[in-house]
C-alpha cells in the first residue's frame, strides 16, 4: 500500500483553492447539511474540530463541495504503515457511481500530486470500490496490482476520514450525475481552536 501512495504521482496538478470559491463551496455544503460553521480560511485538522448537537439530514453535495471540505479539514491517516494526508483535493463525477480524484498527497515526508479514477459505493457503513479504472502516474506504467493497492489505500483513507469526522454519521451515500446524495446525522454546529 505504501508503494501505491508513492505511485499516485500524476501529471495532472490539483487545482489550487481559490479562497472566494472555496468559501462559497464550504458555505453551500454547510447550508445543505444544516450545520452552523464559519469558513476558517486556513485548513483546520479534522480531529481538532469540535461538533455540538446533532440532527438528521439528507442532501446532494457536488464534488467541489466535498473536495473543499476535505481540503479545509485535512486528516492524516495511517495507510499500511504510511502516514498520509490529502490537500488541494479535486473531485469530479465522470459518470454515476464513479469519481475522479486529484490531490496533493503527503506521505511519510514526501509530497506527490496525482489523479485516480474509480467506482465508489457506500455499503454496510463503509466506502468500497470494485477497482481502480485509472491511475495517473507520470512516466511510469501501472499494473493491475498497483491499481488495486491504490484503490485499497484510498478507500481506507476515506473510511478513516469519515470515522474521524466529528458528529457525522452516514446512513447512505450514492454517487449520481448531480453529485453525492447523502443521508445521515450531522452536527448542529462546528467550532475550531
Amino acid at each position: 500500500i505504501g508503494v501505491s501512495i508513492y505511485l499516485v504521482l500524476g501529471s495532472v496538478s490539483p487545482r489550487p483553492a481559490d479562497s472566494a470559491q472555496a468559501r462559497a463551496e464550504f458555505d453551500s455544503a454547510m447550508r445543505k447539511a444544516g450545520v452552523t460553521a464559519t469558513y476558517p480560511g486556513n485548513p483546520v485538522t479534522l480531529t481538532d474540530v469540535v461538533a455540538s448537537g446533532s440532527h438528521p439530514f439528507s442532501a446532494t453535495f457536488t464534488g467541489d463541495e466535498i473536495a473543499v471540505l476535505m481540503s479545509t479539514f485535512p486528516y492524516e491517516s495511517d495507510v499500511g504503515g504510511v502516514r498520509a494526508n490529502l490537500r488541494n483535493v479535486g473531485i469530479s463525477v465522470p459518470e454515476p457511481g464513479s469519481v475522479t480524484i486529484t490531490a496533493i498527497i503527503n506521505a511519510n515526508g514526501g509530497t506527490y500530486s496525482g489523479e485516480i479514477g474509480m467506482p465508489l459505493a457506500f455499503e454496510s457503513g463503509r466506502v468500497t470500490t470494485s477497482g481502480v479504472s485509472s491511475l495517473n502516474v507520470e512516466g511510469m506504467p501501472t499494473t493491475d496490482a498497483q491499481k488495486s493497492m491504490a484503490g485499497d489505500a484510498f478507500t481506507t483513507y476515506f473510511n478513516e476520514y469519515l470515522k474521524a469526522a466529528p458528529g457525522l454519521s452516514l446512513d447512505s451515500a450514492v454517487i449520481t450525475a448531480d453529485g453525492v446524495v447523502v443521508s445521515g446525522t450531522a452536527p448542529d454546529s462546528l467550532t475550531y481552536p
